[in-house]
C-alpha cells in the first residue's frame, strides 16, 4: 500500500515580500501558522509557486529553517531545490538533506529537454547524494518535457525515490502511474482542478496552489476523496472550482499573491520578471475568492459592495476613491476612482474653466506647464527620494507653491481648474488647491 505519510493536501506555498524585494519574515510566519492551524499536511517551500527562479540559495536555506522552526513536527517540510544542471542538483540535495525536511521536490529540468534515459540518469544521480526521500515533480508546461510513466516507473524503484507530483490533468496517466509503479509509490496530484479526480483514480493526495488562499476548504476536498465519499467531496469542490481556474488567469503565482494580499495575509509583491495581475483581472480573482468563502480583508470587504467607479483619464485624475483604502490595498483601486457626477476633479476642472483665444491657449496648454520634477508639477522628481517627494506634497498643501493666479503664463498646479488671469479663474485655482494636493501624495506614495 502506499505510505500514508505523504497522503493529504501539501501547500505549494508562496514567498512573501516586501515592497523592497526583501522577504518579509513576519507574513512568512503568518503564513505558516495559518496552513499549520487549517488542515494542511505539508508545505512545499522554494517551489516554483514560491518563485524558485529568483529565490537565493541563501534565502531558501533560511526559509526552510524557519519553516521548521515554526510548525515543529505539525506538517510535513519538503522543499524545492531541483534545476536543470544535475551537478547543480546534486549539490543542492546533499545540502538540504542534511537539514530537519521531510523530503526534498525535483523539477524535471527545463529549457534543455533531456531525454526518458537523461531524465533516468538525472534523478538516479541525485536519489544516489539524497538522505531523505525525493519527490519527482512532472510538469510539461512549465519544463517543455514530459516524463512518461514508464520512466517514472523504474525511477520509482530506486532508493530514496518516494512519490511523484504529477501535473498532466490526465487520468489515463494517473491510472498508468498507478498500474506501473511498486503499490508503495506515492502519487500527488500537480494540478488543482483535477486533483477530485485523480483521487478518484488512485492518487493519494494534492500539491496545491488554490491551498494558499483556502487551505481548509482544500483539506476537507481532499480528506472526503481519500475516504471514499465522492458526493462530499464534489460539494466542496464546486466552491472551489473558480479557485482553480481564476487563480492560473495569469502566470502562477501572479494571482495567487495579489488574492493573499486581498485578504490581508501579506504584501503581494513579486520579484521581476513576474509583474502584479493587469487591473481588469481584479474583479475576476475577487469573485473567485468570494465565491470559496475566503476571508477578505475588511478593506477588501468594502470595496466587494461599493459600485465600480466611473470610467476616466487614468492620468491626469485625481486618487479620491483610491485614499479611503489602507495603503496596503490602495493598488486595489485605480487612480481614475471618480468623483460624483463620474468625472475626476481634473476633467471637470478642464470643462468648466474659460475658453481662450488660440495664441493664450497654446502658450497656457497644460504641456508647457512646471518643469518636470518641480514641486507643482505632479510629476515625479528625477531619482527622488519618498522624503522629497513629501516635501513637494506639503508644499502643495501649505499653498508654498501656488504660483499667483493674476499672471498669464504662471505655471499650473496639477488637478488646477482655472487658467490664470481674472479674479473668476482664479478662484476656481484655489477651489481646486486641495484636489491638486491629494493628486500629488497619490502619486508619491
Amino acid at each position: 500500500m502506499p505510505s500514508p505519510a505523504l497522503a493529504g493536501t501539501h501547500v505549494a506555498i508562496v514567498t512573501p515580500m516586501r515592497d523592497d524585494g526583501e522577504i518579509d519574515w513576519a507574513a512568512w510566519s503568518r503564513l505558516l501558522e495559518w496552513h499549520a492551524s487549517n488542515g494542511t499536511r505539508g508545505v512545499v517551500v522554494g517551489g516554483t509557486t514560491g518563485e524558485s527562479p529568483t529565490v537565493t540559495a541563501t534565502e531558501l536555506l533560511e526559509l526552510t529553517r524557519r519553516a521548521r522552526a515554526q510548525v515543529g513536527r505539525r506538517m510535513l517540510l519538503i522543499v524545492g531545490c531541483g534545476s536543470n544542471d544535475t551537478a547543480s542538483t546534486v549539490e543542492r540535495v546533499r545540502t538540504f538533506s542534511a537539514e530537519d525536511v521531510d523530503g526534498l521536490l525535483l523539477a524535471t529540468p527545463a529549457y534543455n529537454k533531456p531525454t526518458q534515459e537523461g531524465l533516468y540518469r538525472h534523478y538516479e544521480a541525485a536519489a544516489a547524494a539524497a538522505a531523505v526521500p525525493l519527490i519527482l515533480y512532472n510538469v510539461p508546461s512549465r519544463t517543455a518535457v514530459d516524463m512518461l510513466p514508464e520512466t517514472v516507473a523504474r525511477l520509482a524503484r530506486l532508493p530514496n525515490i518516494a512519490a511523484i507530483k504529477e501535473a498532466v490533468p490526465d487520468m489515463a496517466r494517473i491510472r498508468a502511474l498507478r498500474e506501473l509503479c511498486p503499490p508503495e509509490f506515492v502519487v500527488l496530484s500537480g494540478d488543482d482542478a483535477s486533483a477530485r479526480e485523480a483521487v478518484a483514480h488512485g492518487a493519494q493526495g494534492v500539491i496545491s496552489v488554490t491551498a494558499n488562499v483556502a487551505p481548509a476548504l482544500m483539506s476537507q476536498m481532499i480528506a472526503a476523496a481519500l475516504a471514499g465519499d465522492a458526493a462530499r467531496a464534489a460539494e466542496l469542490d464546486a466552491r472551489l472550482a473558480p479557485l482553480h481556474e481564476k487563480l492560473f488567469v495569469e502566470t502562477n503565482p501572479i494571482p495567487v499573491k495579489w488574492a493573499l494580499e486581498r485578504m490581508g495575509m501579506m504584501r503581494g509583491h513579486l520579484r521581476l520578471p513576474p509583474t502584479p495581475p493587469s487591473q481588469r483581472l481584479y474583479s475576476v480573482v475577487a469573485a473567485a475568492l468570494v465565491h470559496a468563502g475566503a476571508p477578505l480583508a475588511a478593506a477588501a470587504r468594502k470595496a466587494e459592495h461599493e459600485p465600480a467607479p466611473a470610467a476616466v483619464d487614468d492620468r491626469k485624475s485625481c486618487p479620491a476613491s483610491r485614499d479611503r483604502l489602507p495603503r496596503a490595498h490602495r493598488h486595489e483601486l485605480p487612480r481614475s476612482a471618480a468623483l460624483p457626477g463620474g468625472r475626476g476633479p481634473a476633467a471637470a476642472a478642464r470643462a468648466d474653466r474659460p475658453r481662450r483665444p488660440g495664441h493664450q491657449r497654446r502658450a497656457e496648454d497644460s504641456r508647457t506647464g512646471p518643469a518636470r520634477g518641480s514641486a507643482g508639477s505632479g510629476r515625479p522628481l528625477p531619482g527622488g527620494s519618498a522624503g522629497a517627494h513629501r516635501a513637494a506634497a506639503a508644499a502643495v498643501r501649505s499653498g508654498a507653491a501656488r504660483a499667483p493666479g493674476a499672471r498669464r503664463a504662471a505655471p499650473r498646479r496639477p488637478c488646477a481648474a482655472g487658467r490664470t488671469g481674472g479674479r473668476r479663474a482664479a478662484g476656481r485655482a484655489d477651489q481646486a488647491a486641495p484636489a491638486a494636493a491629494a493628486a500629488l501624495m497619490g502619486r508619491v506614495e
